[in-house]
């Protein structure tokens, strides 16, 4: 494995760390699932990235901590835009406010919602043989912010998949997070969300005592009730998967100038479920985390030929972020 991003041929099995998902699909889909041989390479190398990703994922657990001054960067001084238009921002970094619509279901439904977007360009010009796109990350949750993780960890992830290419790294707040609007919180002050995240602090560690389990999951369903009061009808990670479909196909029209169709959910099903490669689509090239698997996998399940590259680390369950709750002890 030359690179994270260089590798698409298998999805992981077993013990291995990457799943990577099919980036092709039809007859010959069978010879892009086989095991992927990735971890090939020296295990000295091999465990270095490892090391960094295990790192990357620690800081990603404490993205709420992360504090930018507004002092750096406004975002309130980016007009929303249905085009992506990048302002600099942040020493290095570019932003952008994607205005998509609130419910993809229906044409009908005007009322929009705002996307914050931040960039870490490549460490080549664009137009070099050498640069190999944009790679789109999610750092988990959910309700995880794209963006402070990317200024933290930018540079980091970039050294991580870059190799015989380059890559422009990009991260985004999901719909309603951070600097996405409108926000969707669940605390009616920051003092509020600050005295739960104290209290948190104070709870016992779960182990195999089932009375430390109740106490956890009664806190859980307890902010579960309180987020019953914020309208999240469409925060779903399908409707956010749709986001990532938008805001490939604008990086392809600021890069290449080609304006690309928008469909709704279904016609993008019809349109482009079966796409070859030749086709001209622009394709994701994605790195997940965590509740990222389950979106990375949510988006190849949506438009499996959009996908170039996929790698989901720390896979998820899906059943407890779909199903219905269980009970406890």
């Amino acid at each position: 494995m030359k690179n994270l991003m260089n590798r698409a041929d298998g999805v992981a099995q077993g013990q291995r760390r990457y799943a990577w998902l099919p980036c092709r699909t039809g007859p010959d889909a069978e010879e892009n699932t086989k095991t992927s041989g990735a971890l090939e390479e020296g295990p000295t190398r091999m465990m270095g990235r490892l090391l960094r990703l295990c790192l990357w994922l620690f800081a990603a657990c404490g993205a709420a901590a992360i504090s930018v001054s507004s002092a750096d960067f406004n975002w309130t001084s980016i007009t929303p835009s249905e085009q992506l238009k990048y302002h600099d921002c942040f020493d290095g970094f570019r932003c952008a406010r994607l205005l998509v619509p609130l419910d993809w279901q229906d044409p009908a439904n005007k009322a929009t919602t705002v996307i914050a977007v931040t960039a870490l360009p490549a460490a080549v010009p664009e137009d070099h043989p050498s640069f190999g796109g944009t790679v789109i990350i999610n750092p988990g949750g959910p309700g995880g912010s794209g963006t402070l993780n990317l200024l933290h960890d930018g540079h980091m992830l970039r050294d991580l998949v870059d190799g015989n290419k380059h890559y422009e790294i990009l991260s985004f707040d999901p719909r309603g997070v951070a600097h996405s609007t409108p926000p969707a919180d669940c605390y009616p002050s920051e003092r509020a969300r600050g005295a739960v995240g104290w209290q948190f602090r104070g709870m016992v560690d779960i182990d195999d005592d089932p009375a430390k389990l109740q106490w956890h999951f009664a806190r859980a369903k307890a902010h579960g009730d309180l987020c019953t009061r914020v309208d999240l009808r469409f925060h779903s990670t399908a409707a956010v998967a749709r986001d990532m479909l938008r805001i490939v196909d604008r990086v392809a029209e600021l890069r290449n100038g080609t304006q690309h169709v928008h469909p709704g959910f279904g016609q993008a099903q019809r349109v482009i479920g079966a796409a070859p490669d030749n086709d001209g689509l622009p394709r994701i090239q994605y790195l997940g985390f965590s509740y990222g698997t389950i979106l990375g996998n949510t988006f190849a399940s949506m438009f499996p030929g959009r996908v170039r590259r996929m790698v989901l680390d720390g896979v998820a369950d899906p059943y407890d972020n779909t199903g219905r709750v269980r009970s406890c002890c």
